[in-house]
């Protein structure tokens, strides 16, 4: 597997490989991601290439993932980023969404993108620490966080829906 970042996804062919991964992940993220824009009149698909949009107009950068020339699992990221919410926790490199095709999954490719952040990190953007959002339901991810030794940085009771929190993540890799 090649695991490479890039500025935005101007290649048609990985954008439209990306959408489809967000398609087959979507109702997986708390809310989905597809919820957060447009109205239920507008298609899943359309939806989800208005959230990359928007995340290339907003200067994301993105972890590919490919198999023999497939995208098969991605990360886009916030190159520099400061958590309102936490002013004590430095401007680090902030993931937004990690996304890997079911049929990939458990294979390690989650924490190969988190390693390939780091290294980017360290030796790209000269910054000190990487960090991350999440919802407390979402084990799979907090056993993530734990076994790569990133610590619970700050916590929103109630910030997703009634028992669900945001928990945020963050590690100091230099």
């Amino acid at each position: 597997m090649q695991y490479y970042i890039v500025d935005k996804l101007d290649d048609d062919e990985k954008l439209e490989q990306v959408l489809e991964i967000l398609i087959q992940c979507d109702q997986e993220f708390f809310p989905s991601l597809s919820s957060k824009r447009g109205s239920d009149t507008i298609s899943q698909s359309t939806r989800l290439l208005q959230y990359l949009s928007e995340k290339d107009l907003e200067g994301h950068g993105y972890v590919l993932v490919e198999k023999e020339g497939k995208v098969i699992g991605f990360c886009n990221f916030y190159p520099t980023y400061v958590i309102d919410e936490l002013p004590n926790f430095p401007e680090h490199l902030h993931v937004d969404t990690v996304c890997v095709l079911p049929e990939y999954r458990g294979q390690g490719i989650a924490k190969n993108i988190y390693a390939k952040l780091m290294e980017y990190t360290r030796e790209t953007k000269g910054l000190e620490y990487i960090g991350l959002a999440t919802w407390s339901e979402n084990w799979i991810q907090e056993g993530i966080m734990s076994s790569l030794e990133f610590e619970e940085i700050g916590r929103l009771e109630n910030a997703r829906d009634q028992g669900v929190d945001t928990v945020w993540y963050g590690k100091k890799i230099r």
